[in-house]
């Protein structure tokens, strides 16, 4: 699926692979730094594209874990357009 659009995602009927289940995932990576990858979504809700970003955590430090953890608090106070609230 590594080239895969926002249309071949949509039209995928299989809704078992959602990702908090409203978020298809292409195995399209289009961003990628030292921490985390980020693949091309698309948000079956809102019809739109979205970037999904990937952190393995399970060989993370205690200070980079308590860095992600305080992340994911500040999230959801976030507003802003291109920031999308699950949950």
């Amino acid at each position: 699926m590594g080239n895969t659009s926002c249309t071949q995602l949509d039209a995928k009927e299989d809704n078992s692979q959602l990702l908090a289940g409203r978020f298809k995932i292409s195995d399209k990576v289009i961003g990628k730094g030292s921490f985390a990858t980020v693949k091309l979504g698309f948000d079956v809700k809102t019809k739109k594209k979205v970037a999904i970003r990937f952190m393995p955590t399970q060989n993370l430090c205690p200070v980079s874990l308590e860095h992600l953890k305080r992340e994911a608090e500040i999230h959801p106070t976030l507003n802003h357009e291109g920031i999308v609230l699950v949950g």
